[in-house]
C-alpha cells in the first residue's frame, strides 16, 4: 500500500505538467497565428476613404467596373496586383504610391485599381496571368487589352517610365509597320 500511495502524487504531478505544457503550447500557437496575420498597407474594403494616404486615386469596385470607368474617362487602366504574402507589393504601396510625382502622372493618364489576387473574384485572372508570387503592375487600354506587364519596379522613376511606355506603346506599334514597309521599299530599289 505504501508503494501505491507514493506513486499517486508522482502520477498526479506528471499529469499536471502534461496538461500545463499542452495548454502553454496551444497559447503559443495562437500567438504565432496572431503574428502571422501581418498588417498590410491596404485598407479594408469597407473604409469610406480607402486609399487616402496614397497620391494615386485608386478606385474601388470590380475590375469590370474600373474598366468601364476607364472607357468613360478615355484613359488607360493601371492595375496593381497584391496578395497577403507579397511584401514587395507592400513596398510599392508604401514607398511609391505615396510619391507626389507618381500620383500626378498616374492620375492624369490612368484609372488606377488595386487587385488582391487572393480575393475570390480575382483568382481565375491571377492564375491565367501567373500573379501573386511577385509584385506585378498591369496596364490595359480602355478596351481591356493588356498593353504591358511590369514586375521589376524599384523606384518612382521606373514606375513613371513603365506607365509612359504603356501609354506610348500603341503609337509606336502603329508606326512600326509603316517604317518596316519603307525599309523594304528602299531595299527593293537598291537591288
Amino acid at each position: 500500500m505504501s508503494r501505491t500511495t507514493n506513486f499517486l502524487p508522482i502520477l498526479f504531478g506528471v499529469m499536471f505538467l502534461l496538461c500545463f505544457s499542452s495548454t502553454k503550447a496551444l497559447s503559443t500557437v495562437d500567438d504565432d497565428k496572431k503574428k502571422s496575420n501581418k498588417e498590410t498597407p491596404y485598407p479594408e474594403t469597407n473604409d469610406e476613404t480607402p486609399y487616402s494616404k496614397y497620391q494615386l486615386d485608386f478606385q474601388k469596385g470590380s475590375l469590370s467596373d474600373v474598366l468601364a470607368l476607364a472607357q468613360t474617362n478615355k484613359k488607360a487602366l493601371f492595375v496593381h496586383t497584391t496578395s497577403k504574402s507579397c511584401s514587395a507589393c507592400d513596398y510599392l504601396a508604401t514607398n511609391l504610391y505615396t510619391d507626389q510625382k507618381v500620383g500626378e502622372f498616374y492620375n492624369e493618364n490612368f484609372v488606377s485599381y488595386i487587385m488582391d489576387v487572393d480575393d475570390v473574384q480575382h483568382v481565375n485572372f491571377a492564375r491565367m496571368h501567373d500573379l501573386g508570387k511577385s509584385p506585378m503592375v498591369i496596364y490595359f487600354n480602355a478596351k481591356g487589352k493588356i498593353l504591358r506587364k511590369e514586375n521589376q519596379i524599384a523606384d518612382a522613376n521606373q514606375l513613371i517610365e513603365a506607365g509612359s511606355n504603356a501609354l506610348y506603346l500603341p503609337i509606336r506599334q502603329s508606326v512600326n509597320p509603316a517604317n518596316l514597309e519603307n525599309m523594304h521599299n528602299k531595299y527593293r530599289m537598291k537591288y
